[in-house]
């Protein structure tokens, strides 16, 4: 490229020197015609072989233009292409390096899943073992049950046996018991005909105190017989007669003591288990007699109707119950102190008489003022049985 620069250059300089001699201040001095013409053929070559070879310069030009063009589009399609082969590479990179990610994370997936699968199975095979040995004991347990059902069931008919013949027992001995003692009762009354000296009637009056307290504890004991009764008959009952036959028994007690004894009846009849209504009034009369206080005792008796229900209500001005003792009063054998006149019995068979009948019973009491009892029994027509 230089060269043909330089060449250029020394046709340009041959050109203008050309020029110069031909316009010579000499040329206005005469001369041949010869003269004036002797570098025109050359000048002429020159041009023409200066003209040819920029033609061919400038083709040449444009042929590495052309040339230069074609070099810078493969240049620029090779950059294109090695960025777009960058670009790909590090796609495939990022794609490799996901993909040997994701097949890690499988590959801790599928061990995780081996390992819980191992779990599975060595907890399926202890959850088999573990059934196997429930079932074992339940099937012991089955057995053990139905034996100690047995067991229970041969226990419970020999102590329903054995509750029988106590009842039984108890109430042949009452009635046997009673005899003598009927008989004693029935000897102080000829005793108080027939004897006179002060002492020894003295003596027979000890002797029937004595009785009576004997022949109630034998009524209570049959009054326990009569509570175990399976199936109780209800058949109606006279209040009057009812009370009239309670105080009857008590008579005498209420005499010597001096006990004003009050009775309010509110209702005529109802339906319940005679034997047993007049075991809880017995009861109760009898347990405000021995607590009676020694100075103006009273007692008084209510019978009267609530909704479909009937109420006996006993209370006196004793001594009252203290509030320590209100959780022991039903219990059997019960006694405040070594004292007390009664034999824990009383209130004892009075509670289980009342839960025979299906009813309730409660109490409100003021030590040293008197207590009340109340006992709510239903009226059953004579149709229903207990």
């Amino acid at each position: 490229m230089k060269t043909r620069l330089t060449l250029v250059l020394c046709f340009l300089c041959l050109l203008v020197i050309v020029s110069v001699n031909t316009a010579s201040p000499y040329d206005s001095v005469p001369s041949s015609g010869n003269q004036s013409n002797v570098f025109t053929p050359f000048v002429q070559d020159s041009t023409r072989q200066l003209s040819r070879f920029l033609e061919k310069s400038r083709a040449e030009t444009r042929e590495q233009q052309t040339l230069l063009d074609r070099q810078r589009y493969f240049t620029v399609l090779a950059g294109v292409i090695t960025l777009l082969m960058a670009v790909l590479a590090a796609i495939n990179y990022r794609s490799f390096k996901r993909e040997k990610r994701l097949n890690q994370n499988v590959a801790e997936q599928k061990e995780e899943i081996r390992i819980q699968a191992e779990e599975l199975t060595a907890n399926n095979a202890m959850l088999t073992r573990l059934n196997n040995e429930i079932a074992e004991q339940k099937e012991e347990i089955t057995q053990i049950n139905q034996q100690q059902e047995e067991t229970i069931q041969l226990r419970t008919a020999e102590l329903t046996q054995a509750y029988k013949e106590l009842d039984t027992f108890f109430y042949r001995a009452s009635h046997d018991f009673r005899r003598p003692v009927t008989t004693f009762l029935g000897l102080v009354q000829v005793a108080r005909i027939t004897v006179k000296d002060p002492s020894v009637l003295e003596l027979f009056e000890r002797v029937q105190q004595t009785a009576h307290h004997l022949d109630r504890m034998l009524v209570k004991l049959q009054s326990i017989s009569d509570v175990g009764l399976q199936r109780l008959q209800f058949t109606e009952i006279d209040v009057h007669d009812l009370l009239h036959g309670v105080f009857k028994t008590f008579k005498d007690d209420l005499a010597q003591a001096q006990i004003d004894f009050r009775v309010t009846v509110g209702v005529t009849s109802f339906y319940s288990y005679p034997s047993l209504v007049t075991v809880i009034l017995g009861n109760l009369i009898e347990n405000c007699i021995n607590f009676r206080r020694p100075d103006r005792p009273n007692i008084h008796v209510r019978v009267y109707r609530q909704a479909d229900d009937i109420v006996l209500e006993v209370g006196d001005n004793g001594q009252g119950i203290h509030p320590r003792y209100h959780n022991g009063i039903f219990d059997m054998y019960f006694r405040s102190n070594e004292n007390s006149k009664g034999n824990g019995l009383g209130l004892y068979i009075v509670k289980k008489a009342v839960q025979k009948l299906h009813g309730t019973i409660a109490f409100t009491s003021v030590p040293y003022e008197g207590s009340v009892f109340y006992v709510k029994l239903p009226n059953l027509p004579p149709a229903e049985e207990a």
